[in-house]
This record gives structure tokens, C-alpha cells and sequence, in this order.
């Protein structure tokens, strides 16, 4: 497994999976099973070679990937402990899998060969947009496609959603949401193309919105 170690201590790495996993399939927040259909859709319109699921948690979405489509699959996170999990849990399954331990945040070249697509899903809302956006041009060949999941504002919901798993109220002061114009616009001047827009409504009423740029 390759291994960077992060720019500085971060919230993540004090996250349990198994209480994030549980937090985020919870049938009113649902946005486990968003993102893996969000990487599903996006699998099946492009057709990728590779792809780089960045912030892989334990691999969610990865069940989606046909390998016989995708052969070559990265699975990056800042957690050790997740990054290990997807390994476990998926890396039989492809040709290539490459675990990489990674701060997306810092400073520093691309771990790993280009890929033909990156997922980031809800990234943004704790990696400045500008260091993400710079990690994914270096990360993609060029035609490549970048997919970000991003959470909207909802005035009657908390940005994190309460849950039976309390040790998740540490995130809470360290989610930031993005504006989606202010994504595309920088992700425009640093030389993407904007090419699809699509808006996920969860069970209890928050709004995910799919960014879809090609490099």
C-alpha cells in the first residue's frame, strides 16, 4: 500500500468506517447508496478504463465497477484504516488495485498514473475546491472525466445529519459547503470543461448535485 503521510493532523483520521458506513447508509440519509449509484451512472456513460475513487471511505460505490470494463481501479484516502478496508473488501477483484494512503490537500505530486475518471463524492465540503481540483487535473489522462458529489444548503437541516452515531458531531465544525457556480468557474479557468449537472434529493430532503467536467 502506498503511503503519504497528510500535511497536518485531520478530523478524518480520528473516524471510525464502521460508524461512518452505518451514519451514511442510514435509510433517512441514503447517501451511501447516492454516491454508489451517482459512480454507477457515470461507470456506464463513460465506460472508464480506470478510475480513481478518491475519499474512498471502505470502497463505497466500488461494487459498481465491472472489471471487465475497468481494469485498473485507485482507491485513495486519508485514513489508513479505510483505505485498508477497500483493499480488503475489493481488491481481488481487478486486474490493478492500487491502495493509496494520500492528504489530497497537500502539497505534492499525484501518487499514482493517470487514470480515464475521478470520483470525488461529497469531498469538497472539507478539501478546498482549488487543491482538489489541481489533484484531479494531474490525476487524469487527457479526454478524462472528473465527477464531483457535492452537498447543497438546506435551511431546515443541519449540514451533518443527526444520527445514533454521536462520534460523527466531530465533523460538524470542519464541513464547509461549496458553492456549485464558484466549482465550475475555477474548475473552468484551470481548464476543465463543464459537461453535465445532475441533482440527487435524499430521503430526508437534502440535495446532492453531480458535477460532471472532462480535462
Amino acid at each position: 500500500m502506498e503511503q503519504k503521510p497528510p500535511s497536518a493532523e485531520n478530523i478524518w483520521l480520528s473516524i471510525s468506517l464502521a460508524d461512518y458506513e452505518a451514519h451514511m447508509s442510514l435509510p433517512e440519509v441514503g447517501q451511501a447508496q447516492a454516491l454508489a449509484r451517482e459512480l454507477g451512472r457515470l461507470l456506464l456513460e463513460f465506460k472508464p478504463a480506470s478510475v480513481a475513487l478518491v475519499g474512498c471511505a471502505g470502497g463505497n460505490g466500488l461494487g459498481e465497477v465491472d472489471p471487465a470494463v475497468t481494469s485498473r481501479v485507485v482507491a485513495l484516502d486519508i485514513n489508513p484504516s479505510f483505505v485498508a478496508a477497500a483493499d480488503k473488501r475489493h481488491g481481488r477483484r481487478f486486474a490493478t488495485f492500487e491502495p493509496v494512503v494520500c492528504d489530497v490537500a497537500s502539497d505534492g505530486e499525484v501518487p499514482f498514473k493517470p487514470v480515464s475518471l475521478v470520483f470525488a463524492g461529497l469531498l469538497l465540503e472539507y478539501v478546498q475546491p482549488e487543491k482538489l481540483l489541481r489533484f484531479a487535473l494531474e490525476s487524469l489522462e487527457r479526454g478524462g472525466i472528473l465527477a464531483c458529489v457535492v452537498q447543497l444548503p438546506c435551511e431546515s437541516l443541519p449540514e451533518v445529519t443527526p444520527s445514533p452515531f454521536s462520534s460523527l458531531e466531530v465533523l460538524a465544525p470542519h464541513i464547509s459547503l461549496v458553492s456549485p457556480e464558484a466549482v465550475v468557474g475555477r474548475a473552468e479557468a484551470l481548464g476543465f470543461s463543464h459537461i453535465s449537472s445532475r441533482l440527487n434529493t435524499m430521503p430526508n430532503g437534502k440535495e446532492l448535485l453531480t458535477l460532471v467536467f472532462r480535462k
